[in-house]
């Protein structure tokens, strides 16, 4: 988990590179966004702020997962304190997942 400030109405980009060897046939690496008020309680996505690959999708090389989310200007996001980046693995039963350069920035 990573994260920065939060502006409402800017953009951020978050993006990892992923590798899987010998993963299960259900499994995925997904990247989301949520925002955080104080620390504590979050602001929970939505499913279209997140990437989803299947790890058994992925070959042996580096695979790039990329995502972008403009903050809202309304409702809850207004007390949003932070733009937090999660990366999670998802149905992985078996096999090794490597995941390296994780960033998050704003866009201009």
């Amino acid at each position: 988990m990573i994260g920065c400030g939060v502006t409402p109405g800017a953009e951020y980009a978050a993006s990892a590179y992923v590798k899987a060897i010998g993963a299960s046939e259900n499994g995925y690496a997904s990247l989301m966004f949520r925002g955080a008020a104080d620390g504590k309680s979050f602001l929970w996505d939505l499913e279209s702020r997140r990437a989803k690959i299947k790890l058994n999708k992925l070959g042996t090389g580096w695979n790039r997962l990329d995502l972008t989310f403009r903050i809202p200007t309304d409702g809850a996001w207004l007390k949003a304190k932070r733009l937090i980046c999660l990366l999670g693995v998802n149905n992985a039963t078996a096999g090794k997942i490597y995941i390296d350069d994780i960033t998050i920035t704003e866009k201009e």
